[in-house]
């Protein structure tokens, strides 16, 4: 870590302690998301994740809903120059969501809650402020299961529907609608692609740009991910052409996705 922010994670870790009281002993406390990554800006705030088994909530806690036995986590924000998003999961709810991806086929898909994506996504990148040792068997636990491949799989089909979209609307006239849905459609397979190679694109996907740049050095790649989303080669007079050129992409990524999921065998 930097000496900046391994200042700021023991400022962070005093601050969850303060707020935790004497009486809870998490069985793991760390931090993830934008900062931890060295991404973050003076207004990002710094997700923490605290394992504990005590379900006690306080005044000002929220909660939200998970699909797992204990079905709600809670959360609490610590205001500051550095806000702090706190979620509070127990062993069980972590051990009951890694659970979700042992021993299934690939093409299966485990429901998922947005909170269980969000911290699964955050695990591989998440750095401990107490119990590393915890946080490295998870994080081993999730890297031999099946789970980016199972996300893989899933936003391919998700493109793949899309795709069909596209060719729909390009028959019938629908042009401009058309390159909505191949957008969406090639967003979808460069997610897939980005999860294959080991990370994951969230929520609104404002970190698409970096966690391409960060699994694939190929500059081509980049270049035309770039074109595509910034419509930088869509002529007004002509969207059939950008949009077959883009569902054309989708293809030849779909291709590379699938030849490297055979010879990986999974996540490795």
């Amino acid at each position: 870590m930097k000496p900046n922010l391994d200042v700021e994670l023991e400022n962070a870790l005093l601050r969850v302690k303060l707020s935790l009281g004497d009486t809870e002993v998490p069985a793991a406390i760390y931090a993830a998301g934008s900062v931890t990554r060295g991404w973050g800006n003076k207004n990002s705030d710094l997700d923490i994740f605290v394992v504990t088994s005590n379900i006690h909530s306080q005044s000002n806690d929220k909660f939200a809903a998970v699909a797992l036995t204990l079905p709600s986590i809670r959360i609490r924000t610590l205001e500051g120059d550095r806000r702090l998003d706190l979620e509070f999961w127990t062993p069980d709810q972590v051990d009951q969501l890694l659970g979700k991806f042992e021993g299934i086929d690939v093409f299966d898909s485990p429901q998922l809650t947005p909170r269980e994506l969000g911290l699964l996504t955050k695990f591989s990148t998440g750095q401990a402020l107490t119990s590393p040792a915890w946080l490295r068997t998870a994080q081993e636990r999730l890297a031999d299961s099946h789970f980016l491949t199972v996300i893989s799989n899933a936003l391919l089909n998700e493109g793949e529907g899309y795709i069909e979209d596209a060719t729909g609307q390009l028959d019938a006239g629908h042009s401009e609608c058309a390159v909505l849905s191949a957008q969406f459609a090639y967003e979808k397979t460069i997610d897939a692609f980005i999860a294959s190679r080991g990370e994951l694109v969230t929520g609104r996907g404002k970190w698409r740009p970096k966690l391409l740049r960060a699994v694939s050095d190929d500059e081509d790649l980049y270049s035309t991910y770039w074109n595509i989303v910034t419509h930088a080669r869509l002529h007004p007079g002509r969207p059939t052409q950008w949009v077959n050129s883009v569902l054309e992409e989708c293809q030849h990524l779909t291709l590379s996705i699938s030849h490297r999921t055979t010879n990986d065998g999974g996540n490795r």
